[in-house]
């Protein structure tokens, strides 16, 4: 559904208010792209980098679907595939806000998942042509586990009334070029560093050393799980065969039944 431009701008003016209210501009502003595949919980990294300095403005695309003007009717007739007709808003909510933020020097904080290396090189340079300190942080998490995240996610949005499809062919495509994609940025030396993450903190921190980054990704991919990931692990997918089976039971599901099947698909591997 259409937008016009008033909206959009008057969204963005709601959404800067909101989120420099307790923000100061930086003298030497720092940027962090964060990037990894839909549902290795980057959200982790807002959390260890705020433990640091709890100056940064975060800026997650997904969080502004909800402002869209028609959303509601959006989300009524495409339930759980509303993504995809809230993208065009959200990114242009998104690009506005960057670029406001940048000229008055707030630090920022975008999330990403680097399934180009456009964006994250494009978005660097546009950055340090403000005079920012620019780092990337990608979230290295196993594949089996992060999109079990996504299908948690989804269970728990339709209970809140916001779930989110997260289709596995795009996740799976974040997961093959991840790697590749980190090399290519490495090389063109865009940002000061490129730190690779787990849930429990920092695993490796390179001044663009391709080999440094991707054996750290390599490490985290391959290690086996502690006993309390295993544990969590077997919850959230007990959680998800409990809720996919309430959801086969309805009339008429928020769900389409693509998606179901790959998610039975998924389970029964």
């Amino acid at each position: 559904m259409n937008y016009t431009k008033s909206e959009l701008n008057e969204q963005v003016e709601i959404l800067y208010r909101r989120l420099t209210r307790i923000k100061t501009p930086s003298v030497s502003p720092r940027a962090i792209l964060t990037g990894g595949q839909p549902g290795s919980g980057k959200s982790s990294i807002v959390k260890l980098v705020n433990r640091k300095d709890n100056n940064f403005i975060f800026l997650n695309t997904d969080e502004f679907r909800d402002s869209h003007p028609h959303y509601t009717e959006i989300q009524r007739e495409y339930g759980s595939d509303h993504p995809k007709h809230t993208a065009q808003w959200s990114g242009a909510i998104t690009e506005a806000l960057i670029e406001r933020l940048a000229k008055e020097k707030y630090n920022l904080m975008i999330e990403g998942t680097l399934r180009t290396t456009e964006v994250p090189e494009r978005t660097a340079n546009r950055l340090r042509a403000y005079g920012y300190e620019v780092d990337l942080y990608v979230m290295a998490m196993k594949p089996e586990v992060s999109f079990t995240g996504t299908m948690t996610r989804l269970f728990q949005g339709l209970q809140q009334d916001n779930a989110r499809t997260v289709d596995k062919k795009h996740h799976d495509l974040v997961v093959s070029l991840l790697k590749e994609n980190l090399i290519y940025l490495a090389d063109t030396k865009c940002f000061n560093e490129i730190v690779v993450c787990n849930r429990a903190g920092e695993l490796s921190r390179s001044q663009n050393n391709p080999d440094e980054i991707t054996a750290a990704i390599d490490h985290e991919w391959s290690r086996p799980l502690t006993e309390t990931e295993t544990q969590d692990l077997h919850q959230q997918q007990a959680f998800i065969r409990k809720m996919l089976d309430a959801e086969q039971q309805k009339d008429v599901s928020e769900i389409n039944e693509a998606t179901i099947t790959e998610i039975r698909s998924f389970l029964e591997k």
